[in-house]
């Protein structure tokens, strides 16, 4: 994905009176900190010059990289602790692969870090030797603004992959493939983060193979595509705070809870997001990119797109071709809203062909159309409190009974037809209050 930015004009930078002892360092003139900050500083293709404007260059700088550059460095850049903008050509900054390279955090930002990158890419971070979080971008109570650029093979032993952030983190037209950690393969959020436009395939981890989430965060215009995959969400993971999800795709994403989503204890909200062809295998990665060969019981268990243990709500959202155990599109044990959803064509090995719910569920003006389960519940299996009205639910199938609905406790419907399921309607039969055949 290209992003585009405004035309940038390179400022010479004048030497005043104040700034005439400037020094020159790996052949770049930077005047020294007292000077007036908003300097636009070209680095030329070498390392050593940018290791020299990561640790001179004033606050408010602009360091304008070398277009098409590789920079391969040997050890992480200077700890970043003040405001520096980097525009890339676009440009690469690789941790060398070098067989005797340590391992470290590419970029590392502190507290009082303030980081715009535009067209700026990172491969080969790996921050697992001692432990530090992000193998390419470690901000660590700094703000950091990433604008474009591709994250691939970066690894970290605990949290992101790519970008781990306890600060505020902003991402926008950025790709992401083959990172891996044991928390967020792609990104790890414990501070404040948005992602928008961005693309995320091949990343795995333990929890959340794209995204791992704790704290406030929100997801726009994104895609999920190509095998991100985890033990639990295989494209996010949602631990604790708010994670809002919009206008953004889930394709192919596997894992043993959650093919796409899981929410453990946070409060999830997705709206206009389509899921397609997730679950099923349940092939997951740890970090390093190592993958667990599943045996023939390994397939998603519980929620072949979402898995949800605590609030969710969902909206105007389209399920198909997911697949697991127990709910084939959503599996839901907590309190979860549904609302002029789509769910058509999900499969459950056992219940729950569309959705599985454990707790409180209540469905509004939804379509559950297709879908199949092997034992009981092809469009819903419901364990306990379920609320339809003015939703459509036919021509689903079960191995056993309830093709359109297993009621195992109170199932409520109103302004709602169960109708062309098999082989019946509602099971037990009766039980379903306006639920016929």
């Amino acid at each position: 994905m290209h992003v585009q930015f405004p035309k940038l004009t390179t400022r010479v930078i004048e030497l005043t009176a104040v700034a005439a002892a400037a020094v020159t360092i790996a052949g770049l003139s930077i005047a020294p900190a007292q000077a007036a900050p908003d300097l636009t500083i070209p680095v030329p293709c070498s390392t050593e010059a940018l290791f020299a404007a990561v640790s001179s260059a004033p606050s408010g700088s602009t360091l304008l990289l070398a277009p098409g550059c590789t920079y391969v460095l040997d050890e992480g850049l200077p700890m970043i602790n003040r405001a520096l903008t980097f525009i890339g050509g676009p440009s690469t900054l690789a941790r060398s692969d070098a067989e005797e390279t340590s391992k470290f955090s590419i970029m590392s930002i502190c507290n009082g870090g303030y980081v715009v990158l535009h067209d700026v890419s990172f491969v080969n971070g790996d921050s697992s030797d001692d432990g530090i979080n992000g193998g390419a971008i470690d901000n660590e109570g700094g703000f950091v603004a990433v604008n474009g650029g591709t994250f691939a093979d970066n690894n970290a032993s605990h949290e992101g992959g790519a970008i781990y952030s306890s600060g505020t983190l902003h991402v926008t037209g950025a790709n992401f493939t083959d990172n891996s950690a044991e928390y967020g393969g792609a990104i790890g959020n414990e501070g404040s983060a948005s992602v928008t436009l961005a693309h995320f395939s091949d990343n795995g981890a333990y929890e959340g193979g794209g995204i791992y989430s704790d704290g406030p965060m929100s997801v726009d215009l994104s895609a999920f595509t190509g095998d991100n995959n985890a033990t639990y969400g295989g494209a996010t993971y949602i631990n604790t705070g708010t994670l809002t999800i919009t206008r953004s795709q889930f394709t192919g994403n596997p894992a043993e809870y959650g093919g796409a989503v899981y929410n453990y204890r946070g409060d999830l909200s997705l709206a206009g997001d389509t899921f397609d062809n997730n679950g099923g295998t349940g092939d997951k990665r740890g970090p390093n990119n190592s993958r667990n060969t599943p045996d023939d019981e390994s397939g998603t268990y519980e929620g072949g797109a979402i898995n949800n243990e605590d609030q969710m709500s969902l909206n105007g959202s389209t399920f198909s071709e997911n697949s697991a155990t127990y709910g084939g599109a959503v599996y839901n044990d907590d309190v979860a809203t549904m609302s002029m959803d789509n769910v058509e064509t999900n499969a459950a090995a056992t219940d729950g062909g569309g959705i599985y719910n454990v707790y409180e569920l209540s469905v509004a003006d939804t379509k559950i159309h297709v879908n199949h389960a092997g034992h009981d519940g092809g469009g819903i299996y419901n364990e306990e409190f379920l609320t339809i009205t003015g939703s459509q639910l036919d021509f689903n199938t079960a191995g056993n009974v309830g093709g359109g609905i297993y009621n195992d406790d109170s199932t409520t419907i109103s302004k709602t037809s169960v109708d062309e399921n098999a082989p019946d309607n509602c099971a037990p039969l009766g039980s379903v209050v306006g639920c016929f055949g």
